[in-house]
């Protein structure tokens, strides 16, 4: 009773605040008459989760439908994609359009009170996230930027072209997803069924790398695209560790892969644009959600439940939040979409790599309309999960239920407000609203550091950076955090590069060289340095690394063929 008044009195508050509905055209299900997912409340009976832990209905349809994305801004709302010309088949519906919505609960009690609609203009909309004053978005074969200067929720201007040249042949292996780096760099994965070409809208085509599966960047103030990594299938998920570290989630041919600048995976099928390398990467995970022996396509309806249940996975999430139990700290959570399930991972170093280990699944939900999207830890540290609410995708294809979706909150324990969420006016600062070890919600602190790289910066950098050098600092997530902090400002000059190459500590050697082998000023300031550091080297977490960026530095060989090499040499 308490959830039904709490839905039915959100759903009446946010018909008061709603704009641009009038004229949003009514999607259309084509799924056979009479069939529908269990209603909102009845789901949540549904979910089976460990002792101690508790879901809430955050918002369910009519106030979200389709949430193909979301993520949250600096005051810790949460912004929704909504996707309804999407089709598994790739046709595009020129009668609908796709959405972004705003939803915010206030007294933080697990249930939106406010729901805004930002933009509903949008036509394969499948990422967005806030950042630099404005919304970033990935729409029509772009990825375009929707200025909000002032923040009032309305937008100052049509969308602004960033990147252009993305396929809309692609079905659903299109470019999605958006994830702001440590590193300041804006972070987004593709697909494997057909190859784009993204670029400036002034890059000649000639000039434009081609992806069709892996993880790509885009520096929002510079402009320079790159392609992080090629291979897999089908990325859905992405996320970094307390080192700075990249992991992807993928379908098919393998679950978990540790991402390494420059690498070339294995792929579903088809060549790898290098026709040259002698081996591609496998999946960092030691298991599959399924059987081999049976084959991935007989992994669905609960088939391969004892394994995890089945060979589709989306999105992605280490833990690192302030709310659940320490066990999960640092454990890498995925949906599992056959298996109506979130697996779990333990990551472990190997090399100079990881090795994924498998847990116990953390959830459950019993009805095959459950179709998890995306989970990310937010405000408090509780985990907010999105549900497609269908079970007509991933090679179900029985139609589409365009006017069904939820977001929900898990939880653990009793939570309490929490404090200091707004970032918007705050001076720069090491925020740890989400006990991200560098980085609040997708790079919200590191957006505004990057945003005011003043006097206060530079203080920063000296009193927190340095004495780090000085042992004050002992753990990975505050020199790393520092570390991260003082390059998106900046401010890593040579005698900072130099003093993280000599520091006793192997991943802040291997920072280090992952910022020279970006500078070209830097590599030409302490290449000597760098180059003594590659020769003595013995840890593999920094070993791989040091020898690619002095081949980059020294312009000797192409980086991506000694990544190649070098990580098989470490590895073993």
């Amino acid at each position: 009773m308490h959830i039904r008044f709490a839905f039915a009195a959100c759903l009446l508050f946010t018909f008061n605040v709603t704009v641009h509905a009038d004229d949003f055209p009514e999607p259309v299900n084509t799924q056979a008459p009479g069939e529908h997912p269990p209603s909102p409340k009845e789901m949540l009976d549904l979910f089976e989760l460990p002792d101690g832990f508790n879901v809430t209905l955050f918002a369910g349809e009519p106030d979200v439908q389709q949430p193909i994305a979301f993520d949250f801004d600096d005051r810790g709302r949460i912004w929704v994609a909504e996707n309804y010309t999407y089709s598994a088949h790739g046709e595009i519906d020129p009668n609908l359009r796709d959405r972004i919505i705003i939803l915010e609960d206030k007294d933080w009690d697990g249930r939106h009170d406010v729901r805004k609609v930002f933009w509903d203009k949008g036509s394969m909309l499948t990422g967005l996230t806030w950042g630099f004053g404005g919304l970033w978005i990935l729409n029509d074969g772009t990825l375009s930027f929707i200025p909000d200067r002032d923040g009032d929720d309305v937008p100052d201007s049509e969308p602004v072209e960033m990147l252009n040249g993305w396929t809309k042949n692609a079905g659903h292996n299109f470019v999605n997803g958006l994830l702001w780096g440590p590193d300041g760099w804006l972070y987004g994965r593709h697909g494997i069924t057909d190859t784009s070409y993204p670029g400036t809208p002034d890059t000649p085509k000639e000039e434009r790398p081609p992806i069709n599966c892996g993880i790509w960047r885009f520096h929002p103030t510079k402009h320079t695209f790159e392609v992080v990594c090629h291979g897999t299938t089908n990325p859905w998920g992405l996320d970094y560790n307390e080192y700075g570290d990249f992991f992807m989630s993928n379908n098919v041919i393998g679950h978990l892969w540790h991402v390494i600048p420059g690498a070339h995976y294995e792929r579903m099928f088809g060549q790898d644009f290098n026709p040259h390398l002698y081996e591609l990467m496998g999946m960092c995970a030691d298991h599959y959600h399924w059987d081999e022996s049976g084959g991935w396509q007989n992994s669905r309806d609960g088939k391969a439940e004892d394994l995890g249940g089945g060979h589709s996975h989306s999105g992605l999430m280490i833990y690192y939040g302030q709310n659940f139990p320490e066990e999960y700290r640092g454990k890498a959570f995925m949906c599992n979409t056959h298996g109506r399930c979130i697996n779990v991972d333990r990551l472990e170093r190997k090399g100079s790599s990881y090795v994924a280990k498998h847990e116990p699944n953390f959830l459950k939900v019993n009805t095959p309309w459950f179709r998890g999207v995306e989970l990310k830890y937010g405000p408090a540290g509780c985990v907010y999960l999105s549900d497609w609410s269908d079970n007509g995708e991933c090679h179900d294809h029985d139609g589409v239920h365009r006017k069904s979706g939820r977001i929900y909150r898990i939880s653990f324990g009793t939570i309490d407000s929490p404090s200091g969420v707004d970032l918007t006016g705050r001076s720069p600062q090491f925020s740890t609203w989400r006990n991200r070890p560098y980085s609040t919600p997708c790079g919200v602190s590191r957006r505004q550091e990057s945003r005011r790289c003043g006097k206060a910066i530079e203080t920063i950098v000296n009193d927190r950076v340095f004495s780090h050098f000085s042992s004050i600092f002992d753990t990975a997530p505050a020199d790393v955090h520092a570390a991260y902090s003082a390059y998106v400002a900046g401010e890593v000059n040579a005698e900072l590069a130099t003093e993280m190459l000599l520091s006793r500590k192997d991943y802040m050697r291997a920072l280090a060289v992952r910022f020279v082998a970006e500078s070209s000023e830097l590599s030409d300031q302490v290449g000597r340095i760098l180059v003594g550091v590659a020769k003595q080297e013995r840890s593999p977490r920094t070993s791989c690394s040091a020898w690619r960026a002095v081949c980059r530095s020294l312009r000797l060989i192409h980086p991506m063929t000694l990544t190649q090499a070098g990580y098989r040499v470490a590895a073993k």
